[in-house]
């Protein structure tokens, strides 16, 4: 049965093809950079490594740290080209607004779901938790167990999309 999803076609071109979204909202802390890079050296770069180039532009859609990363590994000089090598892509071809939704889309934490703090902690304890990308906020919901009689008020936070839509309505409201 043919499948009714779209998908995209993986293809070998040179890094000198594609050019960094100038757009590209995404930051990654220096010890986050540090984490990524000694699981990229441990493991190698898996499935494509995520890289989503957009033919029509040549822009990086998706994957810019691990690019930055495979650049300093090969010593890529971006003005001269040199050190040119290949690199294993998912290739679309949309226009310049449809690559900007898909980078947020690709970048949303909103759409990438929340981690089951309880199938964490099952997982076998010997894994290297810098490599597998756990932060200290992560290792702290595993480590705590709180007792499920314990009545505690959690505060909770509301959306950037909630707090905006409430200010809309209220500039409506006056």
């Amino acid at each position: 049965m043919k499948n009714k999803i779209k998908q995209s076609e993986t293809i070998i071109i040179k890094r000198s093809q594609i050019t960094p979204a100038p757009y590209n909202p995404r930051k990654i802390s220096d010890e986050a950079r540090k984490v990524l890079k000694k699981n990229i050296k441990a493991n190698g770069i898996i499935g494509g490594g995520g890289w989503v180039w957009n033919e029509k532009t040549s822009n990086l859609v998706s994957g810019h740290q691990k690019l930055s990363i495979a650049d300093e590994v090969n010593k890529y000089n971006h003005k001269t080209k040199e050190n040119d090598y290949d690199i294993k892509v998912e290739v679309i071809n949309v226009d310049l607004k449809t690559e900007k939704e898909l980078n947020i889309f690709f970048n949303s934490k909103s759409v990438q779901g929340e981690m089951d703090y309880q199938k964490l902690s099952l997982i076998d304890p010997d894994i290297d938790v810098n490599l597998a990308g756990l932060d200290d906020i992560d290792l702290s919901f595993i480590e705590v167990e709180l007792p499920k009689d314990l009545d505690i008020e959690v505060p909770t936070f509301e959306s950037h999309r909630k707090k905006r839509h409430k200010l809309q309505r209220k500039k409506i409201q006056k």
